[in-house]
């Protein structure tokens, strides 16, 4: 029942605390079997697979998590976590859909833009001119934006484009 689920999510939580993955994850399979509404555990059970590289069974329980969540900053994180596993198996295509399904629920987070950014980069999509300028607006004041722009950039060669870009915005 449901005292069990709770239980068994606590020590699988405490497990993932002390980063005992692998200790962690039968508790929380076994919290999510017990109580298969406990979003909680199917998030922490996906954030624990995929510490262990186990990404396809990271995005199975993160898209459980993700149509379980009501709240869009929630989804939005699952969304993103199932972007990372499919982007970490070089799944690129999934990993794009996620993290703009993330942008999409949780707008201008700077962790979803700017794997989105370096993912429209490498699969040269045309929304990247759009995304690099909603990522460099996140914080102009901000140092960590503008070396992500440039060694974006640096990586494809395109040092050009970024100078054109920052005479733009002047």
């Amino acid at each position: 029942g449901l005292k069990e689920s709770l239980a068994a999510y606590g020590i699988g939580f405490a497990k993932l605390s002390r980063e005992d993955y692998s200790g962690a994850i039968p508790y929380l399979k076994e919290s999510c079997n017990l109580d298969s509404n406990y979003v909680p555990a199917h998030y922490n059970l996906a954030y624990a697979l995929m510490q262990l590289q186990r990404k396809n069974e990271a995005i199975f329980w993160a898209k459980k998590a993700f149509q379980l969540y009501e709240d869009s900053l929630f989804k939005a994180d699952a969304a993103r976590m199932i972007a990372l596993s499919y982007k970490e198996l070089d799944s690129l295509e999934p990993a794009l859909l996620y993290y703009r399904l993330s942008d999409s629920l949780a707008p201008n987070n700077y962790y979803s833009l700017k794997s989105l950014l370096q993912l429209e980069a490498n699969l040269d999509s045309t929304a990247f001119v759009d995304t690099r300028l909603r990522f460099f607006q996140l914080g102009t004041d901000k140092a960590p934006i503008y070396q992500d722009l440039l060694l974006l950039h640096r990586a494809y060669g395109w040092d050009e484009s970024l100078l054109l870009f920052f005479q733009e915005q002047l």
